[in-house]
């Protein structure tokens, strides 16, 4: 026998077939979106942005939060400026206080640096957003004592973003090689008690 199948049936078997497997296949791609857009939220969740346009993208959000971050680079490469627009931006786009603290300048010479960026700075140490604490080479211990200034200060305001300038001019007060790794390892151990993200030039 002759059996004449009817095409448009076939046609339509099939038809029917190829769009459960495709509706099946949209399933679960978008299972798998979902999926990267809950980890991508996480991922973000644990950084701290700096808020500069492009650099956060490179660096998948931003810093690790409470990470302790070296910011290396030749006198006059612009650590500094880059450090005080991860605090600026903290405040502004996040709400996240800070705190900048040196060892090189006082606030009044920090200001003179920065008062050519439209940053507010002045604005932000009134209302307790931002605060700039100078260690001269007499004081410098300090920092590293349980309970100091800088740790106070940071647990009064909350401080999420911290910059330490310098760590050049903190080792250049240890006279040998041994006191000057000595007194890196206890700052950075201070640092860490602290919970904040913090650049350090």
């Amino acid at each position: 026998k002759l059996h004449i199948h009817r095409p448009e049936n076939y046609l339509l078997n099939i038809g029917k077939y190829t769009s459960s497997i495709k509706k099946a296949i949209e399933a679960k791609l978008s299972k798998k979106d979902e999926v990267k857009d809950i980890k991508k939220e996480l991922q973000l969740k644990q950084r701290v942005a700096t808020g500069i346009s492009g650099l956060d993208e490179v660096m998948e959000g931003g810093f690790r939060k409470g990470t302790s971050n070296l910011v290396g680079g030749g006198a006059g490469s612009g650590k500094s400026i880059f450090c005080m627009q991860f605090l600026v931006n903290g405040i502004e786009k996040y709400n996240e206080p800070a705190v900048y603290i040196s060892f090189e300048e006082d606030e009044k010479k920090i200001l003179r640096d920065f008062e050519k960026f439209d940053w507010n700075i002045e604005e932000k140490i009134k209302s307790k957003k931002l605060v700039i604490l100078h260690y001269p080479p007499e004081r410098v211990e300090n920092i590293l004592e349980i309970g100091g200034t800088a740790t106070d200060i940071i647990e009064e305001i909350g401080a999420k973003r911290v910059v330490v300038d310098s760590l050049t001019a903190f080792t250049l007060l240890h006279k040998d090689d041994y006191e000057k790794r000595k007194a890196v390892l206890k700052l950075f151990d201070a640092i860490n008690k602290w919970g904040s993200t913090v650049l350090v030039t």
